[in-house]
């Protein structure tokens, strides 16, 4: 029928992207998808906090890095560990 069918296309949609998500993320070798976007979560917040990081070190030198590095903490917040 055609649900079925589209409903097949979907979720092979799905694994598709999943498997590209891998393959761009150190560490994301998960076999189970909610293990998985975690780890992407995590490794898309390192890369913003990167992002700022540079940033302010561009702007601010390192007096403007350190309350933002140091403030991880206490947001409960941890830097991605890069496997590769």
């Amino acid at each position: 029928s055609p649900s079925v069918y589209a409903t097949l296309l979907r979720r092979e949609r799905i694994a598709e992207r999943m498997k590209a998500l891998q393959e761009l993320v150190p560490s994301a070798n998960k076999t189970d998808k909610a293990s998985m976007l975690d780890e992407i979560i995590d490794y898309v917040k390192f890369l913003q906090l990167q992002v700022k990081v540079l940033s302010m070190s561009r702007l601010g030198g390192a007096a403007a890095v350190g309350p933002l590095v140091a403030g991880l903490s206490s947001e409960g917040g941890s830097l991605f560990k890069s496997t590769r």
